[in-house]
């Protein structure tokens, strides 16, 4: 069974590249394009392993769903435009497991400590590794 990452971003093409990179290197991904359908996901209880999620969200910002990520114990990877240390300091504060800022290139966001953590005693991580040859 694939790991399952919600994929949280309104621009459809940075999210359909993000969401077919991760497909490639073997994850299954689900996306919402805005924050009232992300938080609609969540109620009907799609369960997920990870969210990938930017903040400038239209209907509810990333900020305001961390809520509802942590009410379903889902790990959050902030992945944003937004490069201010204030918006940096409160999403690591929210519970974020890391904080990237666009443009990313998505071999090095793969690899960066918060997925690998996540994963790291798990198959996924596995997958990860051989899809991208760390």
């Amino acid at each position: 069974m694939k790991n399952k990452i919600l994929v949280i971003e309104d621009d459809r093409a940075i999210s359909e590249l993000l969401s077919m990179n991760l497909t490639i290197a073997g994850y299954e991904t689900v996306a919402a394009y805005d924050g009232i359908e992300a938080q609609r996901l969540l109620l009907w209880n799609e369960d997920a392993d990870l969210a990938v999620v930017d903040i400038m969200l239209p209907g509810k910002d990333g900020f305001a769903l961390m809520e509802d990520f942590r009410a379903k114990n889902l790990p959050v990877i902030y992945l944003t435009a937004k490069d201010d240390v204030a918006s940096k300091v409160k999403g690591l504060k929210l519970g974020a497991e890391d904080y990237m800022v666009k443009p990313f290139e998505m071999k090095k966001s793969l690899k960066e400590p918060a997925v690998q953590r996540e994963f790291s005693q798990s198959k996924i991580f596995r997958q990860i590794s051989r899809a991208i040859r760390f």
